[in-house]
């Protein structure tokens, strides 16, 4: 994936075509036809938890929230394809880099939300994993959400802040990941969600969390645990992206005993 301010063309995979060679000068749009080419779905065998690809058909999941004995406060966590590929690169452009992504994205949500109705028929609040109001590279999730309210405004999606704010800036979860900081990426989100307020009546509503990317999952675990204690009835949790999981090359983060 590109890193921060490197620009999208860095995915030597990702084939594009002579209306989308205008990347090279700057234009962050790809067409249609090459994000559909290169959009990387979920793989066949995965958890039904946590959506992380299984290595076949009964096979345990290595994510610790998918212990029987762990501290899940969602409960299923799905996405619309891999952190790969045109997806993979135009989250990394829209994150970073200001692309304007957020009605393609606010599309590719619709469209899973009609494909599952298993999901999304007894959902009452569609709700925004917040992001601080200074953050510096934009409030992506909340621009998500509100073009999900414009493209979908049957969906029962909250304005952003009127559920979930956050009072303050945070460290970065993919910071502490990329600079390999012992459990760093767990201390972050743990931070994130301490910073967060649930800001409304959340009593009795089954709530649909959305998000950009599912990596560990301890973010978003974290600020479910902040509506559940609120009284929210259930929560569950849609991300744009599931990362493929890497083998750790250290003791694996888990939450305090």
């Amino acid at each position: 994936m590109p890193a921060i301010g490197e620009p999208l063309l860095t995915d030597p995979t990702l084939a594009l075509c002579t209306t989308c060679l205008p990347l090279q000068a700057g234009n962050r749009r790809i067409c249609d036809a090459c994000f559909r080419h290169g959009f990387q779905p979920l793989a066949a065998h995965r958890c039904p938890l946590c959506s992380q690809s299984l290595t076949g058909p009964g096979a345990a999941c290595v994510n610790w929230l998918c212990k029987p004995t762990a501290d899940r406060a969602f409960t299923a966590a799905y996405a619309c394809g891999l952190y790969a590929g045109s997806l993979g690169v135009a989250i990394s452009e829209w994150k970073y880099n200001s692309g304007d992504w957020a009605t393609r994205f606010a599309q590719l949500l619709e469209a899973w939300m009609t494909q599952h109705p298993e999901v999304m028929d007894d959902i009452d609040l569609i709700v925004g994993n917040p992001s601080a109001r200074d953050r510096a590279t934009g409030r992506h999730i909340e621009d998500l959400v509100a073009a999900l309210t414009a493209h979908a405004p049957h969906r029962p999606a909250a304005p952003a802040d009127d559920i979930l704010t956050k009072t303050r800036t945070t460290p970065s979860s993919a910071a502490a990941r990329r600079e390999r900081i012992p459990g760093g990426a767990l201390a972050a989100a743990l931070a994130h969600a301490d910073a967060v307020q649930v800001t409304s009546d959340v009593t009795g509503l089954r709530i649909l969390l959305v998000d950009d990317v599912l990596s560990s999952g301890n973010q978003v675990n974290a600020v479910a645990r902040r509506l559940l204690d609120a009284g929210a009835a259930d929560v569950r949790v849609i991300v744009l992206a599931r990362t493929p999981w890497k083998p750790r090359t250290r003791t694996p983060e888990r939450t305090p005993a």
